[in-house]
């Protein structure tokens, strides 16, 4: 009878092998579809920061474009105070000329001059706000531009990770 049983435990072996190789490559599969879903869930994490930044940058270069207005309407609204407060002084110089209700002309002419001058202030005054806060824009712009890039060269490192994985699998299906 022992030689019966040295045949039987032989061939139990050798069907127990395949089945462990067959779980052996299940469990590797597995880990690589798990491996395959934590990329993908990384991808997608890249894409929906790449979104945001884009997202930011419109609407920091929106607000830009918004202070670039304003800035270049100060100063058209600047040089027309100019020259309303040189045709003051025009009309200052004419007035003094006059004899006649000179003082009278005179007081208002330097009343609309003041007036003129708290606005040229006032406006230079936007001018310097809306040139800084433009100027404060910058290093964002300048560190959004930066961190694009980064995310370009990270998005295309995962790429290349991806089709490295997609790859394997090929290999794995052939």
């Amino acid at each position: 009878m022992e030689p019966m049983w040295g045949l039987e435990e032989p061939v139990e072996t050798q069907n127990e092998e395949p089945k462990q190789a067959v779980q052996d490559e299940t469990s590797a599969f597995a880990v690589s579809v798990d491996d395959f879903a934590a990329l993908e869930e990384r991808v997608r994490r890249a894409v929906d920061v790449v979104k945001r930044e884009r997202e930011a940058r419109t609407a920091i270069e929106a607000r830009a474009a918004e202070l670039e207005a304003r800035a270049a309407h100060a100063e058209k609204r600047h040089a027309e105070l100019e020259a309303r407060a040189e045709n003051a002084e025009a009309r200052q110089a004419e007035l003094a000329a006059r004899a006649s209700n000179a003082e009278k002309q005179q007081a208002e002419l330097e009343e609309r001059a003041a007036k003129a001058e708290e606005r040229q202030s006032d406006l230079e005054a936007r001018a310097t706000l809306a040139e800084a806060q433009l100027k404060s824009q910058s290093p964002v712009m300048e560190q959004l531009k930066l961190d694009v890039g980064a995310l370009n060269a990270e998005r295309e490192q995962v790429k290349q990770r991806v089709e490295r994985l997609l790859s394997q699998l090929d290999a794995l299906e052939l």
